[in-house]
């Protein structure tokens, strides 16, 4: 064994004390996801014996156990460097992902070793085998199928799609992706990283910078108000192209227009050679009997064609 293993429990002990001074507040919102159905001391609680556990520290032997489990990792990984794969596909529940490896793609698992022979392990704990991706290589999209933690913001349920075209500029892609109904776009560069901000751009316009502590709370107020707009203005345009109390001349001469008239709420008497008589002067058809929420104000009390008792409000308008 050589040196470097005789303080790895030690000094893993002493990291795992570092760190739960350190990451308790970003690690108490994670801990409410892992363990929802407790109290939040007790889900915190739990959480750090799980990450204890999976950090081997309740084994007899911590160092003894890593060093075994990395050498098992280790073999992974040169199984898969032996194989020589182009690429590699990811295929699952809102993932289908093709990554390109470089010809000479290396893979590594577990503890490294450093210039002068002592091995250490970078990350605790870890799983994981990996390679060298080629980024111009990248090909699907990928979706999060449990909750993430970033910089003790829970993120979940997002879903990421690669666009490497190299045949178009960004500011053509936007537009492309906008085009496709895509409301918000964020902005991540180098400088956004290393001042905690995202740059948020919204589809109906304006763009801003939003920290990344809190992005998802950012994005859902960004999507909430950018649905009210849209919902606003659709209402705004039904209202604009809606005539109510509609008489039976009013409604004669709205039909007559080139636009078609729109929407004439008016009463209805239900009976159906009333309705075919509508129609064969006019082209106009029951569109809906609306519900409670989208009536007039004041009910119609006459049919508005033949003047009979009303028994509904009525949407009349023509198709296209």
């Amino acid at each position: 064994m050589k040196s470097g293993h005789a303080v790895l429990a030690p000094r893993l002990t002493g990291a795992m004390a570092l760190r739960t001074r350190t990451a308790a507040d970003t690690m108490r919102p994670w801990a409410e996801v892992v363990f929802p159905d407790v109290d939040g001391e007790v889900a915190f609680e739990r959480l750090w014996e799980d990450v204890a556990h999976i950090c081997r520290l309740d084994a007899d032997d911590p160092s003894a156990a890593w060093i075994e489990r990395s050498d098992a990792l280790k073999a992974n990984a040169q199984r898969l460097t032996d194989r020589r794969f182009d690429a590699l596909r990811l295929h699952g529940p809102g993932t289908d992902l093709t990554i390109g490896l470089f010809r000479s793609a290396h893979w590594a698992a577990g503890d490294l070793e450093t210039i002068d022979g002592r091995r250490h392990s970078p990350n605790i704990p870890t799983e994981e085998v990996f390679g060298t991706p080629d980024p111009e290589r990248v090909e699907g999209h990928v979706s999060a199928t449990l909750p993430l933690e970033l910089s003790g913001t829970v993120v979940d349920g997002i879903r990421v799609e690669f666009d490497i075209r190299e045949n178009m500029k960004p500011g053509a892609k936007y537009f492309e992706w906008e085009a496709l109904g895509v409301p918000v776009r964020l902005e991540i560069g180098p400088r956004d990283l290393a001042s905690g901000q995202a740059v948020l751009a919204r589809r109906t316009g304006g763009k801003g910078p939003v920290p990344l502590q809190g992005l998802t709370a950012s994005v859902t107020k960004a999507l909430d108000e950018i649905q009210a707009g849209l919902l606003a203005a659709a209402r705004e345009r039904r209202e604009k192209n809606s005539t109510r109390g509609v008489t039976k001349a009013q409604f004669l001469e709205l039909m007559q227009l080139a636009t078609g008239g729109g929407f004439a709420y008016g009463g209805f008497c239900g009976n159906p050679g009333c309705e075919a008589e509508i129609k064969e002067q006019t082209g106009a058809t029951v569109r809906v009997l609306p519900d409670p929420e989208f009536r007039s104000k004041e009910a119609p009390r006459n049919c508005m064609w033949c003047g009979a008792p009303s028994i509904a409000e009525a949407v009349w308008a023509q198709a296209y």
